[in-house]
């Protein structure tokens, strides 16, 4: 089984941002409608991946998952009117946090580094 930081390099951060910018709200995790032809990650695929390097025994780097433009696809779930969408979404962030070292969250430095690599692209 790869580690989550391998599994992060093998994902190119740029169609991460892109596909979280054009992140289709709509659909629904076990739909089994297809999506259009794009140049992005098929939604349903990397949610489910980025679940998978969240929840694996190895330890997450938090700078690693954040600057690969992972943490974008979280974010972006976050306003998908599927419900189980977005409740797999916020378990996803929950368990992002948990790699978060409780110092890391008081030095407003990293703290502001972490939301600036989440941001999407406009």
């Amino acid at each position: 089984m790869p580690e989550a930081a391998e599994v992060l390099t093998l994902l190119n951060s740029k169609k991460l941002l892109h596909t979280a910018y054009n992140f289709p709200i709509e659909l629904k995790l076990n739909g089994t409608e297809i999506t259009q032809e794009s140049e992005d990650y098929d939604p349903r695929f990397i949610l489910l991946s980025l679940a998978h390097v969240l929840s694996t025994e190895y330890e997450v780097q938090c700078g690693k998952f954040s600057q690969s433009g992972a943490i974008s696809i979280l974010f972006a779930t976050l306003s998908s009117p599927c419900s189980e969408v977005f409740r797999k979404s916020r378990f996803f962030i929950a368990l992002f946090l948990i790699y978060i070292p409780d110092f890391v969250l008081t030095d407003e430095i990293t703290r502001l580094a972490l939301f600036e690599s989440a941001s999407l692209p406009v």
